[in-house]
């Protein structure tokens, strides 16, 4: 189809005859540079494709406004017309802007009236007396979704309204999980105002809104509301605020992972206290993507030698985990850990021990971790891999020589107890005599 071969009226009677005609002129229609001429062409396809057309009348109004073609779009029957007007006055000047957005307001259908309160907020023409006009007719409203418009617009008066007190505490619930989602466009009073009623709201999705949006350390008995959500979200919105590590203490034995896992937030010396306890030992049924964003915040830390070490535990253990994600996680950091830190050669027992789990699915993750620790400290643990009875294991062990440029006969010349006989002084003498020790950083937890 040529555009250039057809008129206005013949291209028009093309949209809505079927799915293909009408995405074929609206592919078309959207190669072409925007133009006044094709507005009577939108009109049509706003009805078909909204917001594919939308833009392209953007593109028209901003380098001149026609007032003709917005006055057809907000007196059409089709509500589709009607919605596109408060989105396109943004260049009007604020007569004429205000003239059209008060005619929307006072629209039929509720998703019109949505779009103009959002225009309103977005470039807003009117002053405060108007607003507070405009809010109280949204608040008169019998439908509840117009209803609720009017805390949107009131968070924009930034001062106290007679209207903010029958809004929260209105029966009808929609209105107080608006005015909670709204909370932090209110001035430092309203707030105040708005948390002591909603506070205490029956409504349990009411304050797990408000504690969403709560950052001041006066409402902490929020830390004792019933809903796991609700302490979840005020001890994130606070955690950075929190000095004493008593409510941190607290908080860590929570019955709940949505509140225990804000604690992964925090920094510095707290971190080692609070979260690191958290991750090795609060974090049994814990959803395998929670325990993904875990690895993902230890991975930060491992460079510390202090705290990988006290990470270790949380380590190995998950290189276990029945999900393949987390065991690729934690291979991945406790590889960085072997590049790294040399005090990982005492762990030579426990990657024995994984070497030679009975599940197949452990041995294939833990070799890489066992290759590098063999070419860093000079040890055959990888043998028992290259020759493993599974296929899956010995192919694993073949790819990731592969992939690190080295010979699988990187273990050749070692003696029969699996160690390089050069090195008859390592400090792996000592981690023999080893085996039976207590982790020696569980101390810092005493």
């Amino acid at each position: 189809m040529d555009m250039n071969l057809l008129d206005i009226a013949e291209i028009q009677s093309l949209i809505g005859v079927s799915e293909e005609l009408t995405e074929n002129v609206m592919h078309r229609i959207r190669s072409l540079p925007p133009s006044r001429a094709f507005l009577s062409i939108y009109n049509i396809l706003l009805i078909e494709r909204f917001e594919s057309t939308l833009p392209l009348i953007e593109k028209v109004m901003a380098e001149k406004i026609d007032l003709d073609f917005l006055r057809l779009l907000q007196s059409s029957r089709f509500y589709l017309h009607r919605m596109a007007v408060p989105l396109l006055v943004k260049n009007l000047s604020f007569a004429e802007k205000k003239s059209i957005l008060k005619i929307s307001l006072k629209d039929e259908i509720c998703e019109v009236v949505k779009r103009t309160v959002f225009s309103i907020r977005e470039s807003n023409p009117f002053d405060a007396e108007e607003l507070l006009e405009i809010a109280l007719d949204l608040f008169k409203s019998k439908y509840t979704m117009v209803k609720i418009l009017c805390v949107d617009i009131l968070a924009m008066l930034g001062e106290s309204s007679f209207l903010l007190i029958d809004l929260i505490k209105s029966t009808n619930w929609r209105m107080r999980l608006k005015v909670a989602s709204r909370i932090s466009e209110f001035s430092q009073g309203d707030q105040e105002k708005i948390t002591s009623e909603l506070i205490s709201d029956p409504l349990d999705e009411v304050r797990i809104e408000l504690a969403r949006h709560l950052t001041s350390l006066s409402y902490t008995q929020l830390l004792d509301d019933p809903n796991e959500l609700v302490r979840g979200n005020y001890l994130r919105g606070v955690l950075d605020k929190i000095e004493d590590e008593a409510v941190l203490r607290k908080m860590l034995e929570d019955s709940s992972w949505e509140v225990r896992k804000r604690l992964l937030g925090l920094k510095g010396e707290m971190f080692k206290k609070i979260t690191i306890p958290l991750i090795r030992n609060k974090t049994e049924n814990v959803p395998w993507r929670d325990k993904y964003e875990i690895f993902c915040l230890v991975e930060e830390k491992v460079s510390d030698e202090f705290t990988s070490k006290l990470l270790m535990v949380f380590l190995l253990k998950h290189i276990r985990d029945k999900v393949w994600e987390v065991r690729q996680q934690a291979q991945r950091i406790l590889v960085k850990i072997v590049q790294l830190h040399s005090w990982i050669e005492e762990y030579f027992y426990e990657l024995e021990s994984l070497a030679a789990s009975p599940n197949y699915l452990h041995r294939i993750s833990v070799v890489p971790v066992v290759v590098e620790y063999d070419l860093r400290f000079k040890t055959d643990l990888g043998r028992k891999l290259k020759e493993d009875a599974v296929a899956n294991v010995r192919e694993r062990f073949k790819d990731y020589c592969d992939a690190r440029g080295i010979k699988m006969d990187y273990l050749s010349g070692y003696d029969e107890a699996g160690f390089d006989t050069s090195f008859a002084d390592s400090p792996l003498d000592t981690v023999r005599s080893e085996h039976n020790r207590k982790d020696q950083n569980d101390s810092y937890f005493e």
